[in-house]
């Protein structure tokens, strides 16, 4: 074989070897347990793409885009095509009040039908009202998008705060052993007493039976952000962004509410529902005057197609004139008038729902701000206290009695401020919530462009 011969076997070689590995990893399972890498944006990203309700909600504007083709259909012409081909083996005459009988005969029919209505008030308050739903679905989809934001936000925090809580008993376990060799050290030296030593044993067995709950938790916190997001449950999440504390800029409650009431989509979401229930009032009312339309039919007619066959046709304008239906005018009526009216109510309860969003988030956030702070100082204090109680035990002027009442002090004061950070963190959700502005929102605090863009 010469040089050329080999260089091809070589090429050709790489290239099995090269789509031997696409095959390869185009075969791993769907199920393979993925690691996962998630920041806040990317969680709520995710969310935006693979959760239900987001999908549904996108579906509901395609529905909506086909009633509101539904809705222009009595204002279009309706044109068709009818063929016909009979064969009659007898047909009597004397049901017609003739004698005899007629037969075999053929007949063949081919015509093109239109008709177009030219007055029906009804029907152009119907287009006008289905047209008005590819709004409200476009609306409905962005407070599902805002849902979905702020349940995923909700679920992120969650997790985090669960795992703050496992750093947390993971160092109190720490402490805990080091308590437990402490007292049997006490014990060895006769500073201290069996009871000593099993009270230090059963605070270490009361920490570590508050791991295995804390450890539920955080899986089932996870569990519920997987779920949110769209990936595999089995999938292992590594949280990018931490939970702590970030102070907001001094809040404009004028401002605010200012902001509130001209950005919240359920503002919007009101006008157009109210203008759509009135159009259907207007329908059902309009529904009492009369219908006019045209149309007509033309083609050939014949025994055969080509034999014995003349054009034929006919043209005819039809109008109809409601007089008595069974009442049911009047039901659509009274119907639409109350639906109508409820839908106002509605509308001229938002406005106050909104301003209650924003007062009371306002309230909550600052509130909030001093949990934490006083939280904070709690635990630094409890975490000094178990200190002076461990070096006053080692150098025998304290019983371990001491220790343990500082340690659960400790444990508490660290559970308090892990959960207000988290309650922090969910009040200024709430307030870029109240005011629209969830898309500036992160946990580090000011203007979020990356989720912006």
């Amino acid at each position: 074989m010469n040089n050329k011969s080999y260089f091809r076997i070589y090429i050709f070689s790489i290239c099995i070897f090269l789509f031997c590995i696409s095959a390869a990893k185009a075969e791993i399972p769907a199920n393979t347990p993925l690691n996962i890498s998630l920041s806040l944006n990317e969680a709520i990203k995710s969310a935006l793409q693979n959760n239900l309700n987001m999908k549904l909600a996108r579906e509901r504007i395609n529905e909506a885009q086909g009633k509101k083709l539904g809705g222009m259909s009595d204002l279009l012409p309706h044109i068709e095509l009818i063929g016909s081909q009979t064969h009659v083996q007898r047909y009597n005459l004397r049901s017609q009040g003739l004698p005899g009988l007629l037969g075999p005969f053929d007949t063949f029919d081919a015509e093109g039908k239109i008709s177009q209505r030219i007055f029906d008030l009804s029907a152009f308050a119907k287009a006008r009202a289905e047209n008005l739903t590819v709004n409200i679905a476009q609306l409905t989809e962005k407070l599902a998008e805002r849902q979905v934001i702020t349940q995923t936000i909700v679920a992120y925090l969650n997790v985090l705060q669960a795992q703050e809580a496992m750093k947390t008993i993971e160092s109190n376990i720490k402490v805990a052993k080091e308590i437990v060799a402490l007292a049997q050290h006490q014990y060895d030296v006769g500073m201290a007493t069996l009871v000593d030593g099993a009270r230090a044993q059963t605070r270490l067995a009361k920490e570590t039976a508050q791991r295995a709950k804390i450890m539920l938790s955080l899986q089932t916190a996870e569990f519920e952000l997987k779920r949110m997001i769209g990936v595999q449950l089995s999938s292992t999440l590594t949280l990018t962004d931490n939970l702590y504390f970030v102070e907001e800029l001094k809040i404009d409650l004028d401002q605010a509410l200012n902001e509130a009431l001209t950005n919240r989509i359920e503002t919007a979401l009101s006008e157009e529902k109210v203008t759509y229930k009135k159009l259907k009032l207007d329908e059902a009312k309009k529904s009492r005057w009369p219908k006019i339309s045209i149309g007509g039919q033309y083609g050939n007619s014949g025994e055969k197609y080509n034999k014995y066959d003349h054009e034929v046709g006919q043209f005819g304008i039809n109008a109809a004139l409601p007089i008595f239906e069974g009442g049911e005018t009047e039901a659509k009526i009274k119907q639409a008038s109350s639906q109508s009216k409820q839908e106002q109510m509605i509308q001229n309860d938002i406005n106050q729902q909104i301003e209650e969003d924003v007062r009371l988030s306002v309230q909550i956030l600052e509130t909030s701000i001093k949990q934490v702070e006083a939280n904070d100082l709690a635990q630094k204090l409890s975490a000094r206290e178990l200190e002076y109680a461990k070096n006053q035990a080692i150098n025998g002027l304290s019983s371990n009695l001491i220790i343990d009442t500082a340690q659960s002090t400790l444990a508490q004061s660290q559970d308090n401020y892990i959960a207000a950070l988290a309650q922090y963190q969910t009040a200024r959700l709430n307030y870029y919530s109240a005011i629209e502005k969830l898309e500036s929102f992160n946990l580090n605090g000011g203007d979020n462009e990356q989720r912006k863009n």
